[in-house]
């Protein structure tokens, strides 16, 4: 059980880092075809915005459902480790990132499937 559940909150941080990646190539091409405005790059983009959205989706699953793991078992193996390594505020700053980094990804993806009528 202790292997599946650092797995899991390694592939839990990994899949953060997926979704940010993804909104933010989006948004910038997202930018250019805007700036470029060409039917062409349009077509091309929501292609593009419906393939790199499927991977989005998946890595936002699961960050939630991967999370509930993670928080039921997060004092025994997140935090009384960070106690032993004296890296509390190195966790916590960590996840008050990771959790502003889903949000913002969220909403730039949201804004940005509005803004370009997608």
């Amino acid at each position: 059980m202790p292997i599946l559940i650092m797995i899991n909150n390694y592939l839990h941080d990994l899949a953060t880092g997926i979704l940010f990646g993804c909104v933010m190539v989006l948004y910038y091409l997202g930018k250019i075809v805007k700036q470029e405005r060409k039917e062409e790059l349009n077509i091309f983009y929501k292609n593009i915005f419906n393939k790199i959205s499927k991977i989005a989706s998946f890595a936002l699953m699961f960050i939630l459902i991967g999370g509930v793991p993670r928080v039921i078992y997060f004092r025994e193996y997140e935090w009384w480790d960070a106690i032993g390594k004296g890296i509390v505020t190195a966790l916590i700053v960590k996840h008050v990132l990771f959790f502003c980094a889903v949000i913002i990804s969220v909403s730039i993806w949201y804004r940005t499937k509005k803004s370009l009528n997608l």
